[in-house]
């Protein structure tokens, strides 16, 4: 191998090595949304979002979320995305972050006289990663 081969090979290993550190990078979540679900109201599927756009809020759209908190003050239980993926268990007292690409969460239940509150910050469907 010649030194120039040897030189071209290192470049593009860091080149490769550059454009993965960059597409893995922290990016900013530029949406915000916040829901709270009481057991005396009737949960449904709440699309990400969707209190903004009939709020007061600037922002007007449904979004991906990036990064999600949730937490309760009784014990509930979840589905992300759809009403056929799993039931996941929310805790009361704990606070759960997920960091997975959520754009519904369906509330089942909600233990009585208790609330669940849900804090999302995403990016728009075409800027997620793996849209659905």
């Amino acid at each position: 191998m010649t030194l120039a081969e040897y030189l071209l090979s290192k470049i593009k290993k860091g080149i490769i090595s550059f454009v993965h550190l960059v597409s893995l990078a922290n990016k900013d979540y530029p949406y915000f949304d916040y829901k709270t679900y009481a057991d005396t109201e009737e949960p449904e599927m709440y699309n990400v979002g969707k209190d903004s756009i009939t709020g007061e809020s600037t922002q007007h759209k449904l979004f991906v979320s990036k990064s999600t908190l949730i937490i309760a003050d009784v014990d509930c239980t979840i589905q992300f995305n759809n009403t056929n993926n799993v039931v996941v268990d929310i805790i009361a007292d704990i606070l759960f972050t997920f960091k997975h690409n959520i754009h519904a969460v369906n509330v089942l239940t909600i233990g009585a006289g208790g609330n669940i509150y849900m804090y999302f910050e995403g990016v728009l469907p075409n800027e997620a990663r793996n849209p659905e």
